[in-house]
């Protein structure tokens, strides 16, 4: 009863905007406003509450103000609707009212706070970034994911005031927030950073596919080529991924590093591969050992050359002539 009871109080209160902003005279009994849902009620207050131009004027300045203050959560996130479209970049007092937002007892508008702040200000806006960062530790998954893609926006670049917190996300419990983490830093890492690699080979074997899709993006843009450790992780994803689209994937990655590693077990690892059932897999082992047998590097060409000799079977080493003299399509 007590939540109806406020729903009621704020219906009267979207009337009263209504009436204020249009100057319109609309009785209590009103049967148009009445039919209507709060929800509708409350956008058409709001859409009243900008002008054509999409700037917010004197009164509808307070009014907005306001509602970013009612004690009912829809009116405050109304509000922060009206902000998103009548302010310009970077407004000062707008990014000050959101950030306060940022502060609300109702997850929806926090999330909305957060979201319309990434619209609204360019990067390095100095209010911004040291007032939401503490919200990467927040309770609830909706709210750190919302953090992370608005710092994606903000944020100076490669900042180690931010950059760590971040990374730090790519092992949330959450797969959405994981996922908002690896992506942005794409945007907020710096290049070949070690850190970066680490959470991305980690990411290889999270339990969502669509972000150890993301973690081979990553590796392809940080990692350097060669680095055992992710070779390895590519590996086995090649070889025991769930996904069939994930382990071609791996495969055609692999070519990116495998033709640089020193180590034997690389080669031997695309020997192995050379066998495998699945033509994409087998394709791709092919040219990443044919990429290592030309290799200007008489090294890689050795730990080539040791593997073929004591891992490849009759049936392999056809497959790879075959290649080699460019007698067609791998079979």
């Amino acid at each position: 009863m007590a939540d109806a009871s406020h729903t009621r109080e704020y219906d009267d209160e979207v009337v009263n905007v209504t009436n204020r902003v249009s100057h319109l005279s609309l009785p209590e009994d009103e049967p148009l406003v009445r039919s209507l849902t709060p929800n509708r009620r409350a956008d058409i207050a709001m859409a009243l509450a900008s002008s054509p131009d999409k700037t917010i004027g004197a009164v509808e300045e307070s009014i907005v103000e306001e509602s970013l203050e009612h004690d009912f959560w829809l009116a405050r996130w109304r509000g922060i609707q009206v902000l998103r479209e009548s302010c310009g970049k970077d407004d000062e007092r707008a990014v000050l009212l959101l950030i306060e937002r940022t502060k609300d007892p109702m997850i929806e508008v926090v999330v909305a706070a957060l979201q319309t702040l990434g619209e609204l200000c360019t990067r390095g806006n100095e209010l911004v970034t040291p007032s939401i960062l503490p919200l990467l530790g927040h309770g609830t998954w909706n709210v750190r994911h919302a953090t992370v893609e608005c710092l994606e926006k903000v944020a100076c670049l490669a900042d180690e005031g931010v950059f760590p917190s971040v990374l730090h996300l790519v092992g949330d419990d959450d797969a959405q927030t994981r996922l908002a983490a690896m992506k942005s830093m794409h945007v907020l890492g710096a290049p070949k950073d070690p850190r970066i690699v680490a959470a991305g080979v980690r990411g290889l074997e999270d339990p969502v596919e669509e972000n150890r899709e993301a973690a081979v993006a990553l590796l392809k843009q940080f990692s350097h080529r060669g680095e055992s450790d992710v070779v390895k992780g590519l590996d086995r994803m090649c070889m025991h991924d769930a996904s069939q689209a994930l382990r071609h994937l791996a495969a055609s990655s692999l070519g990116h590093w495998a033709a640089h590693a020193l180590e034997q077990s690389t080669s031997s690892m695309l020997v192995r591969q050379l066998g495998s059932q699945d033509r994409e897999i087998g394709r791709s082992a092919v040219v990443g050992m044919l990429t290592r047998l030309r290799s200007k590097d008489a090294s890689v060409r050795g730990t080539a050359l040791r593997s073929l000799t004591e891992g490849l079977s009759t049936r392999e080493a056809t497959r790879l002539s075959m290649a080699a003299r460019g007698g067609g399509a791998v079979q």
